[in-house]
């Protein structure tokens, strides 16, 4: 039995069929429209196989376009926010479901 994602209709991100990551960032753009004070904290719906065999760009709340996953080289070397991450020294939490369904509203 294959596991399932239901999230809110209003969640942001990918709708094809296939296997989905939930991806949940916050934006560290210092020229971020929405301030210093607000909520810069977003989630989105990613293909997983976008994530691991090619690019995933995600549209944050203050509109800055923000790099994921280049597998393909196409922004310079094949990286993805992970790796990015981590050679600035911040970390990076994953997160799986084994069973069952997990639910966001």
């Amino acid at each position: 039995q294959a596991n399932t994602l239901s999230l809110a209709p209003n969640t942001p991100g990918v709708r094809t069929p296939g296997p989905k990551f939930l991806l949940r960032f916050t934006c560290s753009f210092s020229g971020c429209e929405l301030g210093p004070d607000a909520d810069r904290t977003a989630t989105k719906v990613i293909s997983q196989k976008a994530y691991t065999d090619g690019i995933v760009i995600v549209k944050c709340e203050c509109e800055r376009l923000h790099l994921i996953a280049d597998r393909l080289g196409w922004f310079g070397d094949a990286t993805d926010v992970e790796q990015l991450l981590e050679a600035k020294g911040e970390k990076v939490v994953r997160s799986m479901i084994e069973s069952g369904d997990m639910q966001l509203s």
